[in-house]
């Protein structure tokens, strides 16, 4: 039961930190768009740290869709072999 707790906490964690990490970009790309709107003169300057900030949220994304997929996949075996040298 220490462990399920202990892993339960940790998923947790996990959530909170991605969570996190999703809505920075948001964030900003949210402000970025909101001066663009009231000042659309702007775009030439907030366009390029806008697509930065969506490449970043499409970065993060991909890595949580690799996690789930390895996941799903079951657990990876390593096997251990002594390597030679020439």
């Amino acid at each position: 039961m220490k462990k399920y707790m202990k892993l339960s906490a940790r998923k947790d964690e996990f959530i909170s930190f991605a969570s996190h990490e999703l809505k920075t970009p948001l964030t900003t790309i949210s402000g970025y768009l909101q001066l663009v709107e009231s000042s659309p003169d702007l775009a030439s300057d907030f366009l390029p740290r806008i697509s930065k900030q969506v490449k970043r949220l499409s970065a993060i994304i991909g890595d949580l869709l690799d996690i789930s997929k390895m996941q799903a996949a079951g657990p990876i075996s390593i096997l251990r072999r002594q390597v030679y040298w020439v």
